[in-house]
C-alpha cells in the first residue's frame, strides 16, 4: 500500500490523551494519519509520528499535567513514511520507515546512526524485549501484496529480532 505526502490530504483528525481519571482531552488537530509515539524516559519530551506528514515531531511536555507544547520537526524521513517508533535507554529514537524496508536510528539531536535493513518493505514498527530488554523486534506487513509482491518478500509479514547492542527501557504504566 502506498500512501501519499501532500499537504492537501485530510487532516481533519486529532490526537486525544485519556487521563487516569476517565477525562479525554483533544491535545492538538491537524491530525492525518497517527502512528508512533513515545515519550522521553524524564517524560519532558514527547515524540510523535503523523505518516502522512513526512516525519516526526517533538513537544516539550508537561510531566504534571501532560500539556504539550514548542511543536518541532524532530526528522524528516526524506523516502518512505513514518510509521511506529520507540526510545531506546541513551534516549535515540529508533523509526520504522513504511516502503523503505528499513528501521533507522535517531540520536536525541536528530543525527541519522543506525540504518537496520530489512527482507520486506512494509516496516511497521519496533519494540524491546527479552532479557535485559537487549533483543529489538521488527514488525513488519504484507498489506495489499499481489502473488507477485510475496514471491519477490516472502518474509513480509514476519517479525524480526536483532541485537542492536543497546537495551531498550521498561515501558511506562497508564496511570503509574
Amino acid at each position: 500500500m502506498t500512501l501519499p505526502r501532500s499537504p492537501e490530504l485530510d487532516r481533519s483528525c486529532s490526537l486525544y490523551r485519556l487521563s487516569p481519571d476517565g477525562t479525554v482531552t483533544e491535545l492538538f488537530g491537524g491530525v492525518g494519519l497517527s502512528n508512533g509515539l513515545d515519550w522521553s524516559d524524564d517524560r519532558r519530551a514527547f515524540y510523535y509520528a503523523d505518516s502522512l506528514a513526512g516525519g516526526v515531531d517533538v513537544f516539550a511536555t508537561d510531566p504534571g499535567t501532560g500539556a504539550l507544547s514548542g511543536r518541532h520537526r524532530f526528522v524528516t524521513v526524506p523516502a518512505g513514511l513514518p510509521d511506529g517508533l520507540t526510545l531506546d535507554a541513551e534516549g535515540c529514537l529508533w523509526l520504522a520507515v513504511w516502503g523503505s524496508g528499513e528501521l533507522h536510528r535517531y540520536t536525541p539531536d536528530g543525527r541519522l546512526d543506525t540504518v537496520v535493513t530489512l527482507p520486506a518493505t512494509q516496516v511497521t514498527s519496533a519494540a524491546f524485549g527479552g532479557a535485559g530488554l537487549s533483543t529489538l523486534y521488527i514488525t513488519t506487513a504484507r498489506e495489499n501484496f499481489t502473488p507477485a509482491d510475496l514471491a519477490a518478500q516472502p518474509q513480509a509479514g514476519y517479525i524480526f529480532a536483532c541485537s542492536p547492542g543497546v537495551a531498550g527501557r521498561e515501558p511506562y504504566l497508564f496511570g503509574a
